[in-house]
């Protein structure tokens, strides 16, 4: 009991309070509870002018969501005078959660601990995509969140190498486990289905990468990577499995033709793991000519290369343009991406993956429609030369396996005739010991 008893003098203390006169002495355990249990827990009620310890104390057996008041006005979200249903008017699953109130300081996978309390308490959490984005308009890291706790629970790594080769019963367990958590708009639509099986699909292939990269750190340490699994979601015995895909031919052959593919981009983006997108949202001034330069600098500001900062160029100088024609802001910055770096089937280009491309509006100016036509044929052009290539290194993947199929059944040929040589020369010696010699009488 006295480590509880400095505990509680140090919160005092932290306080500035000094120890009460009545509570410098007690005489038995039970006197020493009770004068805790005195001690109601805090709920926000709009006031922090308390100056006594029974205001300030927080119980550090129970917590809640006091720090993150409904942004409304309306107090604390869990007060018992605001009675809260799940999905009613007045829950946080309706705001933008803070995905850090629930969360914390420990390292590791999240398991979607946060998000149980959240539901226990909200009610499922909200989700919904705006027209032509792919990135939940609200929530966005807590859905994130989701779809990585669903991934490495139900999402096999051994035996596949691809998302579109787990079985569809496992994914079915994503889906299920994300809609236990989320209530998600317009779920039933083909488009909204699709976003989240890519998104599905995103992570899972981020995190074989990061498992990959943990395969690479031991190696260059010197150290055996099969020993032991470096992920506590991932057993011993998957990650030998692991291990031998990243040491297969088929991947290393895969991992070279992906590098040839990335070195031959014009230039790279600087914006990390954040998307594009989530940094164009909480921009005071939203302008896309601008996210894309803050997104192609590095720290010092300097442009990434010279097409990068060329390209940077060329949009000012359109958007200079435009202003002086006075057209119309709201398609000014899709016209001048759209100009500057060309079109791209399913995505903005300059935008990443969460935007869509936007409906191409009619043109008042001959000349404008003409280089409509074209950069729509230029476009099917090259989306026709990524399926080209696309398809070549398939066949090439495809080809190095036939090879190694062959090498395996040469050696398989090589084997076999090797017995039939020792099973002849046995037969042979056999008849020799068989062979009756010729008597003379």
């Amino acid at each position: 009991m006295s480590s509880g008893g400095a505990k509680f003098k140090k919160v005092r203390i932290s306080q500035g309070l000094g120890r009460p006169e009545s509570s410098r002495r007690v005489g038995s355990f039970g006197n020493m509870f009770q004068s805790m249990s005195n001690i109601p827990s805090t709920h926000a009620s709009g006031s922090n002018s308390g100056n006594t310890v029974e205001s300030t104390f927080i119980s550090p057996l129970t917590t809640n969501l006091t720090e993150n008041p409904d942004p409304e006005g309306h107090g604390n979200p869990t007060s018992p005078t605001t009675p809260l249903t799940p999905n009613s008017e007045s829950s946080t699953p309706n705001l933008n959660i803070d995905s850090t109130a629930e969360k914390r300081g420990v390292r590791g996978a999240s398991r979607g601990i946060n998000l149980d309390k959240i539901i226990k308490r909200h009610g499922k959490i909200k989700i919904a995509f705006n027209p032509r984005e792919r990135i939940s308009a609200k929530n966005e890291d807590l859905f994130s969140e989701g779809i990585g706790v669903a991934v490495r629970a139900h999402a096999q790594l051994a035996d596949v190498s691809w998302w579109r080769q787990i079985p569809e019963t496992n994914k079915e367990k994503c889906r299920k486990r994300l809609l236990d958590w989320f209530e998600i708009e317009d779920w039933n639509t083909e488009r909204v289905q699709k976003l989240v099986d890519q998104m599905f699909q995103d992570c899972y292939r981020h995190w074989r990468n990061r498992l990959a990269n943990y395969y690479k750190e031991f190696v260059r340490k010197g150290k055996n990577p099969r020993e032991k699994s470096p992920r506590s979601e991932v057993t011993d015995t998957t990650w030998v499995k692991v291990c031998d895909w990243l040491e297969s031919t088929k991947f290393k052959d895969r991992s070279l033709v992906n590098s040839t593919n990335r070195s031959k981009l014009p230039y790279n983006h600087t914006s990390g793991k954040i998307r594009v997108l989530t940094r164009y949202r909480k921009m005071a001034n939203p302008s896309k000519v601008e996210i894309w330069r803050t997104t192609h600098v590095d720290k010092t500001g300097q442009f990434v290369n010279p097409i990068a900062a060329a390209l940077y160029d060329k949009m000012v100088e359109l958007e200079d343009k435009s202003m002086e024609e006075g057209e119309t802001p709201m398609s000014e910055d899709d016209e001048i991406l759209a100009e500057a770096l060309g079109h791209r089937s399913g995505y903005q280009k300059g935008m990443g993956y969460g935007v869509e491309v936007a409906p191409r509006g009619k043109s008042s100016s001959s000349t404008t429609q003409q280089d409509s036509q074209v950069n729509e044929k230029l476009s099917e052009t090259q989306n026709k030369l990524e399926n080209a290539e696309t398809k070549i290194s398939t066949l090439t993947i495809e080809l190095e396996e036939q090879k190694e199929r062959n090498k395996n059944n040469e050696k398989k040929i090589e084997t076999l005739q090797a017995q039939m040589q020792q099973m002849q020369q046995l037969w042979l010696r056999m008849q020799g010991n068989n062979t009756t010699p010729n008597c003379t009488w």
